[in-house]
């Protein structure tokens, strides 16, 4: 089985004041697809606060 396929979708927005971690002016997610040679699929997601983001403590990591 080998990747064929990986698509990112990176999503910027403002934040929501009454959520929790709405604490910052933008909020940062990304939606990821992995497909193989298989046909399987795989889907994800992740967040970050932006600040935090801002001040590079963000990484990524595509194996």
């Amino acid at each position: 089985m080998h990747i064929i396929s990986i698509k990112l979708y990176i999503i910027r927005g403002a934040s929501r004041t009454d959520y929790p971690y709405g604490i910052d002016e933008l909020s940062l997610s990304c939606l990821v697809s992995i497909e193989t040679d298989t046909g399987l699929v795989g889907r994800g997601e992740g967040t970050s606060r932006f600040s935090m983001a801002r001040r590079g403590r963000q990484k990524f990591v595509v194996w």
